[in-house]
């Protein structure tokens, strides 16, 4: 065992990347979970694995509940909290609170399983849990559940396919790199475009608020009859004095 232990030591970074990266897309970021547990399973396949099966399947339920838990504390910190961060505003906005708080009303914590299947559901739907203060033991139970089906399936089968598909990424590795950077530079490019527009919207609106408080003292000033001046400033000494 010690052996053993030993040996999956030299490959921590990658077990370390399979948590980071999950946890990552448990939190909203728009890649499909599915992604790190392939790479996960296909590095447990063959007669040689680099990683173990059993700690990469751990690694990844440990990456997936980690980041569906902090999506959960972040809705159970309520509106304020949202409010105070872009992200988590644009992500979690009032519209979308209601439907997903509808949504698990109307069909209960079941929806936390197909939920893991949707790209922008997923985040948001476990912070309306949070939100409404579903008791943590019980959502970590319910979601526990679903990720273990859900990973489990897709490890596993990454595994029993594994060989078939590291052979496919060796034959075409030059054109899964070209797309993998493109896909990059495009998200790259939509997070930068979204953020240059959101920018003279939130500038604008520091600029008229700025305004109307350096015009606040002059409209004061000018609401005030010119004969009550002189009164005001001699009840201002007096009571200095």
């Amino acid at each position: 065992m010690m052996e053993l232990l030993l040996e999956q030591a030299e490959h921590w970074h990658i077990y370390l990347g399979i948590i980071v990266t999950l946890i990552l897309t448990g939190c909203g970021l728009p890649i499909p979970e599915e992604i790190p547990i392939v790479a996960a399973g296909v590095l447990s396949a063959g007669p040689e694995p680099t990683l173990h099966p059993v700690f990469a399947f751990v690694a990844c339920m440990f990456g997936a509940l980690v980041g569906d838990s902090m999506m959960y504390l972040f809705g159970r910190l309520g509106r304020p909290f949202m409010d105070k961060y872009a992200f988590f505003g644009k992500l979690f906005h009032v519209d979308r609170e209601q439907q997903m708080e509808q949504l698990i009303r109307t069909h209960g914590l079941k929806v936390f399983f197909v939920a893991r299947f949707m790209i922008g559901v997923r985040a948001p739907m476990y912070m309306a849990a949070g939100m409404m203060r579903v008791p943590w033991r019980v959502f970590i139970l319910v979601d526990g559940i679903c990720a273990t089906v859900v990973v489990g399936a897709v490890f596993l089968l990454s595994m029993i396919y594994g060989d078939e598909i590291a052979s496919l990424i060796h034959e075409y590795q030059v054109g899964f790199t070209i797309l993998v950077g493109l896909a990059v530079l495009v998200a790259i490019g939509v997070f930068l475009l979204r953020r240059r527009r959101g920018k003279p919207a939130v500038d604008d609106e520091a600029e008229r608020l700025a305004a109307e408080t350096e015009e606040t003292p002059d409209l004061r000033q000018a609401t005030t009859p010119s004969s009550d001046r002189p009164k005001a400033a001699e009840r201002g000494n007096r009571a200095a004095s």
